[in-house]
């Protein structure tokens, strides 16, 4: 009897934990697809800003997610005339982790680019990505 109960509760448990639990939006997660962000600010000034047509989000240092720690990146960087990312610079990162992260996910991101008089131009932009729990 208590074996039988014992694996009942378990089971229960178990089933408990496998649960799905709806996905909050507010929570950085690899899989996150991102787009719509326009880049008002960007260098030079041009007729339209670069908007990012696709990417992923962030993802969350493991390390730093496990011991509670939240974040921020504050990135410069190219949207080039063919609307890919390049010439990253660190402008401010609470934890240096948190740079590296937003980096490696801005490089995978397709802009639309700025444009002059109807023609694309390489533009240097700034992002801040915030990690929060």
């Amino acid at each position: 009897m208590f074996k039988t109960n014992l694996l009942a509760g378990l089971a229960a448990l178990l089933v408990a934990a496998c649960s799905s639990v709806p996905p909050d939006e507010n929570v950085v997660r690899a899989d996150r697809k991102i787009s719509g962000i326009t880049f008002s600010g960007c260098q030079p000034s041009a007729d339209s800003s670069p908007k990012l047509v696709t990417g992923k989000a962030p993802i969350y240092p493991v390390h730093r997610w496990l011991e509670r720690e939240e974040g921020y990146a504050i990135i410069a960087f190219d949207i080039t005339a063919s609307g890919k990312a390049e010439n990253f610079e660190m402008i401010a990162s609470s934890n240096p982790v948190f740079y590296t992260h937003t980096r490696v996910a801005v490089t995978d991101w397709i802009f639309e680019p700025a444009t002059q008089d109807g023609e694309p131009l390489t533009v240097r932009c700034q992002f801040r990505q915030s990690f929060s729990l």
